[in-house]
């Protein structure tokens, strides 16, 4: 899986000298742990750090400890985590490393900080909205995420475009492909990719900010989705 990953995705963008960064997905190496505590994936999570180290992005990294699982780096002005949220167990152990890095100097001087994890805090898609679909726990984890001044948290997993609020923190539930109905709405499902563009700005108390411009495009058609189309709240 890793090498035709590497021959499809990560060497063209290597060739065109276009930056990434990695998270995991429950498909990649899932974090899900059976009942002695034990990776139920490990094997695949022992291929996921393999491939990873020997093609590990150039990114100036903040804390690439737990890396490529649970890592911090920072780019262009933003702070970003990620987060392996590739199953539904966030560990209290990640919560108080997270909170930790979004207490950092790199974290409260950046003009935004952005958590990336796999799966959403709050279920948005048809079959996906059952336990086990997203965060145990979730409350915990948006407190932590609140407290450190997250502006935005990205998800995948639920094949549903949705950008919303959870309190102060900003979602942006990102789509894909096998595109899944969003609860409470009759509107056919759609696979997606969303770009997002982020323009910095000086809020109020001259330290810097940032905000985020979403633009997605319907796969099958490439025709931009229109933000009227989605339901006011899921």
């Amino acid at each position: 899986m890793w090498a035709a990953f590497d021959a499809t995705v990560a060497e063209p963008l290597r060739n065109a000298g276009i930056g990434y960064a990695v998270a995991m997905g429950n498909h990649d190496a899932s974090s899900l742990r059976g009942s002695g505590g034990a990776f139920l994936f490990e094997r695949e999570r022992r291929a996921a750090a393999a491939y990873w180290s020997a093609q590990r992005p150039d990114l100036e990294y903040h804390d690439d400890s737990g890396y490529p699982f649970d890592h911090s780096f920072t780019a262009h002005g933003l702070f970003v985590v990620v987060l392996d949220a590739s199953s539904a167990l966030v560990s209290a152990g990640q919560r108080s490393w997270l909170a930790a890095e979004l207490a950092s100097e790199s974290a409260r001087d950046a003009a935004a900080r952005i958590v990336i994890g796999h799966l959403p805090l709050v279920p948005i898609s048809h079959g996906r909205d059952t336990p086990g679909e997203f965060v145990h726990n979730a409350e915990a984890l948006a407190a932590v995420l609140q407290a450190g001044a997250v502006d935005l948290y990205v998800s995948g997993h639920h094949a549903a475009y949705y950008p919303g609020r959870l309190g102060e923190v900003e979602l942006l539930f990102a789509g894909g492909v096998g595109g899944r109905r969003l609860l409470g709405s009759d509107a056919a499902p759609r696979s997606t990719v969303t770009v997002v563009d982020v323009s910095f700005q000086e809020v109020s108390d001259a330290t810097p900010g940032a905000a985020f411009t979403y633009t997605t495009f319907d796969l099958a058609t490439m025709a931009v989705v229109d933000p009227l189309e989605l339901p006011a709240s899921v």
